[in-house]
């Protein structure tokens, strides 16, 4: 199984990229999210990516953070919901934006996305409800801060480094990088 590619871009166009790795041009769709932020062909890209093999095919689904390829991967998980649709759902929302979508659960949003009806909608939103790290955030936030806090950091004067620090944070990174990062923060200011 393929989970991550990096080569240079020999083509590409919305939706789509090709990657020149070795002399073999693998072909990843992307969301539009990830292909505004590609580079020119000939740059050097990485992308982490999630397979799907079919009776007939094997076809790629790149991004360029672990984050959009954790959401698209639940999303695919969900009855009615393919890989095509996941990508129009992560081409309409940057990720934070889809999960505020679910946690608020907006449903009309989600279903003003092209090919999400409202039946798909309300399924995306009972199942994903709760389930898309926001719970493993806050519980970061408060060991983060509650640590700074046994350092002596007065906690009203960290508490919008470590929210925006943990902002550019994967939850699945842990704790420990979670608090390295917040200390290099602190050390800047």
């Amino acid at each position: 199984m393929i989970s991550y590619l990096k080569g240079k871009i020999i083509e590409k166009k919305p939706g789509e990229v090709v990657i020149d790795i070795n002399g073999v041009g693998y072909k990843a769709y992307v969301p539009l999210s990830t292909y505004f932020r590609l580079g020119s062909i000939g740059e050097s890209i990485s992308l982490f990516v999630s397979t799907f093999i079919k009776e007939e095919s094997i076809n790629l689904y790149g991004f360029l953070t672990k984050d959009e390829r954790s959401l698209f991967e639940r999303l695919t998980k969900i009855n009615g919901v393919g890989p095509r649709l996941a990508l129009n759902i992560l081409s309409g929302l940057e990720p934070e934006e889809f999960v505020e979508v679910v946690e608020k659960g907006e449903a009309q949003r989600l279903y003003s996305l092209p090919g999400v009806g409202r039946k798909t909608a309300m399924r995306v939103i009972l199942e994903l409800s709760g389930k898309l790290g926001v719970e493993e955030k806050v519980s970061m936030r408060e060991d983060i801060l509650s640590a700074l806090v046994n350092l002596g950091y007065k906690k009203k004067d960290v508490i919008r480094t470590v929210d925006k620090t943990l902002k550019k944070i994967n939850p699945e990174d842990g704790f420990e990088k979670a608090f390295k990062e917040v200390l290099k923060e602190l050390a800047k200011k």
